[in-house]
């Protein structure tokens, strides 16, 4: 297998579409030839050793005689599924210059996408992964950056943005010790790891804010609303959060919520001696009973899709 790996790297694509072609996926070699400037020389051993697995299993339902692509549907399923999630990994988008305005990428994963000149203004952005992306003269004026991660992404005096989001984008690339941010409106800003050692957030707006792992170590909470903000792992040494607003859970540390909308503090942390201010969540028990039918409608799913195939197994294997 090293040695097949070495041959592969040193002939790239041609000895994959040649792998392929011997296979029951050459139908696929367009599309490999499509997608394969795009991925990288080094990942085409792993590529190729996937493909060439398919063979021996091909070569045994020839021997017994069935239909191939009957047995086979689920594992070839799977193993695009997973090529899929791999291109998706390790391709970089090229999207420089497209007209993006309005378009609905929440939660879309774009890191390292090229956006160089892309226009997204009024996007629906939350809950992407912008990581490393290239946003140079960019247009993201309205667009929505609800917990987006932009650790890493390539800005400049070019791109547009909002200015709430534009002191995000310089909190993240350049840190905040000890800047002035009183008053600052970082509501939904994601700023994991980030340094805000000594800085002044006085009646900062932090709600649903992403504050994992940040260094508040001697920073002003003073008055800041950090309702249903996320501060697991956080250095709180030395900060001041007099006055400051966080919500808490009523029902306690043993409710059915997946990702918990209230403030989260870092372990064995208790904000009242310092003397923050609780506010009850509301609707908490509503929202329980929200996820409460969601997990049962899951299951009710998970049941019928195992029950339709065992149902369609049984029916292939009926005359055996």
């Amino acid at each position: 297998m090293t040695m097949l790996g070495a041959l592969l790297y040193l002939d790239g694509w041609p000895a994959l579409t040649r792998i392929v072609s011997h296979t029951p996926l050459r139908t696929a070699l367009p599309l490999l030839r499509a997608v394969g400037p795009a991925i990288r020389c080094r990942h085409v051993p792993f590529l190729s050793a996937m493909l060439l697995a398919i063979q021996p299993a091909w070569r045994l339902t020839e021997r017994l005689n069935v239909d191939p692509w009957l047995h086979l549907a689920l594992p070839l399923a799977l193993i695009g599924l997973l090529l899929v999630c791999i291109v998706n990994r390790w391709v970089a988008y090229n999207l420089a210059g497209l007209d993006l305005r309005q378009a609905r990428l929440r939660m879309a994963d774009l890191r390292r996408a090229n956006l160089r000149n892309a226009d997204l203004g009024g996007a629906d952005l939350r809950d992407a992964d912008l990581r490393d992306a290239d946003l140079r003269e960019a247009n993201l004026e309205g667009a929505d950056l609800f917990h987006t991660e932009l650790g890493g992404a390539f800005f400049n005096q070019g791109t547009r943005l909002d200015r709430k989001w534009r002191q995000v984008c310089d909190l993240v690339r350049h840190g905040g010790w000890n800047q002035n941010l009183s008053g600052a409106n970082l509501r939904g800003a994601t700023l994991t790891g980030v340094s805000l050692m000594q800085a002044n957030l006085r009646e900062a707006d932090c709600r649903y804010a992403d504050l994992r792992r940040v260094n508040l170590a001697g920073a002003d909470l003073t008055r800041a609303d950090l309702r249903d903000a996320d501060l697991r792992e956080a250095n709180l040494r030395g900060a001041i959060l007099t006055g400051a607003r966080y919500t808490y859970d009523p029902r306690g540390p043993h409710s059915l919520q997946i990702n918990p909308e209230h403030t989260v503090w870092p372990h064995l942390f208790d904000p009242r001696r310092r003397g923050a201010i609780p506010v009850e969540q509301r609707d908490a028990w509503a929202r329980d009973r929200r996820v409460g039918r969601g997990l049962f409608l899951g299951l009710l799913i998970a049941v019928w899709t195992l029950l339709m195939f065992g149902l369609w197994s049984a029916w292939l294997t009926r005359g055996y």
